[in-house]
């Protein structure tokens, strides 16, 4: 906040080449490619291609591009090897254990530096299998919505029977029953107090028709999905 009061915006303004894209991004020019094989940052260099670290520059006890299974098997019986032959060298001539010790750490990095070659195939599985559970949630909800849209379609084709049904009944009852003599004795009344109320059933139909475009229209949004 200034001295006189007045607010400052916390970020800056937007660059001025923006308006080069003001009727969509394609209109623009395209975007520059990506700088290699780094680009700075605030004075800090960045790497555009990601790539495992290698733990163990020198003295690997494999060969690139091995068979990262067998030779993983093959380092952990080294491992049991070397540990009994620790055991031996401590009951024989404890002075010496540090070269032995030295030879586990050294099995050890080699089998992390090959654990870590699995690392981009660990992450690419995470990230596949977090799509396919929100796939799956999105289809769940897509059924649901459906559910719900089939039970109040059923709901509203019910009460639209129900409906002509109590119509019909209420237009059968308000029929006199008399015959053709009496009909004839009887003038003719306009009373509009007791002739039935019309049934307008062109609004009827119309009101039934709006519904139906309206379900139609909640499916083809679902259909358009494509879960």
């Amino acid at each position: 906040m200034s001295e006189d009061g007045a607010l400052v915006a916390t970020f800056p303004a937007p660059p001025a080449f923006m308006s080069l894209y003001a009727e969509g991004p394609e209109m623009g020019p395209p975007p520059p490619p990506p700088l290699k094989p780094t680009y700075h940052s605030f004075g800090t260099p960045y790497a555009t291609e990601d790539a495992v670290a290698d733990l163990l520059p020198e003295g690997k006890v494999y060969e690139s591009g091995c068979n990262v299974k067998n030779e993983m098997k093959r380092i952990n019986k080294s491992l049991m090897l070397s540990f009994l032959e620790l055991i031996e060298v401590l009951l024989v001539n404890p002075a010496k254990f540090s070269e032995k010790i030295e030879d586990i750490e050294k099995l050890f990095v080699n089998m992390h530096n090959l654990i870590n070659a699995y690392r981009p195939h660990q992450a690419r599985e995470t990230l596949i299998d977090l799509l396919k559970q929100q796939i799956e949630e999105r289809k769940q909800a897509t059924a649901e919505i459906r559910q719900v849209i089939e039970n109040n379609k059923i709901a509203v084709q019910a009460a639209h029977a129900e409906l002509e049904a109590d119509t019909k009944l209420h237009d059968m009852e308000d029929i006199p029953e008399a015959s053709v003599e009496e009909m004839q004795d009887v003038p003719e009344q306009n009373d509009p107090m007791q002739s039935p109320p019309p049934v307008d059933t062109e609004k009827l139909l119309q009101n039934q028709l709006e519904q139906q475009r309206f379900f139609d229209m909640c499916q083809q949004l679902i259909d358009n999905l494509k879960i």
